[in-house]
């Protein structure tokens, strides 16, 4: 979640309000206000800070209800559609990723399928160099919270990191711990050079692609690896189809038809 953004649409949807003022039907409508414009995902984040304010409060007895618990999110709000990249895009990434200094670290996002949050979180202590696995100990769902094994390039990534006293695996050249910050910073170096929008959240996204459409791994096994509770969620948001592989499709379906 960008906290940050969440915060702005909380203090634009819901300003200086009085917390013992507002109800289910208030912030019902004002979810409505937001479905006009506002992604789903942008919704339940908003839904995610304001529950957890009003959380803190009831704890202190500053109010009694929660009045976004529970609350649903509009059917009318639209779904926020992230692209994997195609497989032309993918190797001109990778190639210019690895011209930057820290291009090792998106290099990773793409060969684990990790949340960015999920990256900046790795300690030296969630590498398993025997398993060859790392630990995934924070993250933003119960599924999350896993265990994943590496390839033979992604471990290799981990080997190259120095360690140093912060104890987090990734840093930045300044031997600084990893953030959001700088890992936009990357992504925005490297949409200078590809020309095209680099998130990492598009790197996720590209990885379940890549696993279910080009490696054919089955779907539960790239849920068990990404995080995902849903087989379901994974093949409708997560894993998507470009031109090329629909030729390929089609092509293929010609020698049944003719």
């Amino acid at each position: 979640m960008n906290y940050r953004y969440a915060v702005r649409r909380c203090r634009k949807y819901f300003p200086d309000c009085d917390m013992s003022e507002l109800t289910k039907e208030t912030v019902s409508e004002q979810f409505l206000k937001m479905a006009e414009s506002c992604s789903r995902s942008s919704i339940y984040n908003v839904r995610q800070v304001m529950g957890s304010i009003y959380a803190s409060a009831i704890e202190k007895n500053i109010v009694h209800i929660n009045p976004f618990k529970k609350q649903k999110i509009p059917e009318s709000a639209s779904v926020k559609i992230v692209e994997a990249y195609s497989l032309e895009e993918q190797r001109r990434l990778m190639d210019s990723a690895g011209e930057d200094m820290l291009g090792e670290i998106y290099m990773f996002l793409m060969l684990t399928g990790l949340r960015k949050s999920e990256l900046i979180n790795l300690r030296w202590e969630d590498y398993n160099s025997l398993l060859h696995a790392i630990s995934i100990r924070r993250s933003k769902t119960k599924t999350g919270v896993r265990t994943i094994a590496l390839s033979p390039k992604a471990e290799n990534i981990i080997l190259r990191q120095p360690v140093l006293p912060h104890g987090y695996i990734f840093s930045t050249s300044k031997k600084a711990r990893i953030s959001v910050t700088s890992l936009k910073k990357l992504c925005r170096r490297l949409e200078k050079k590809v020309g095209f929008h680099v998130t990492c959240h598009r790197a996720r996204h590209t990885f379940c692609t890549r696993m279910v459409m080009d490696a054919k791994i089955d779907p539960k096994t790239v849920c068990s690896i990404s995080g995902h509770k849903s087989v379901a969620f994974l093949m409708q948001r997560y894993v998507t189809s470009d031109l090329e592989r629909q030729h390929e499709a089609l092509t293929l379906l010609e020698k049944f038809m003719l």
